[in-house]
């Protein structure tokens, strides 16, 4: 799966083709995001895929996933413990 991204640099644009990496969740894991201006937080339920830029390595921090066609935040251990890899495009 990829993601493109349209940039300008020194006035000219430039599309980068991003590789995300997909993950299947096979736990309830926590998702951290705005809404209506106000930080909240939403269970993402087994079975749901979502998708990162690249393989997160640092356990802890968050990482921003798409889930559900949103940006949202998770915890890079809930990952790891909560989902498992489907590729690595």
């Amino acid at each position: 799966m990829f993601r493109f991204e349209h940039r300008r640099q020194f006035g000219r644009a430039k599309v980068l083709v991003v590789a995300l990496v997909t993950y299947l969740i096979t736990r309830p894991a926590l998702a951290l995001f705005r809404e209506d201006g106000h930080h909240t937080s939403q269970m993402i339920p087994k079975g749901a895929i979502v998708s990162v830029d690249e393989k997160p390595c640092n356990p802890n921090k968050l990482v921003e996933v798409v889930w559900g066609g949103k940006n949202v935040m998770m915890f890079v251990e809930d990952l790891r413990t909560r989902g498992e890899l489907l590729d690595a495009a």
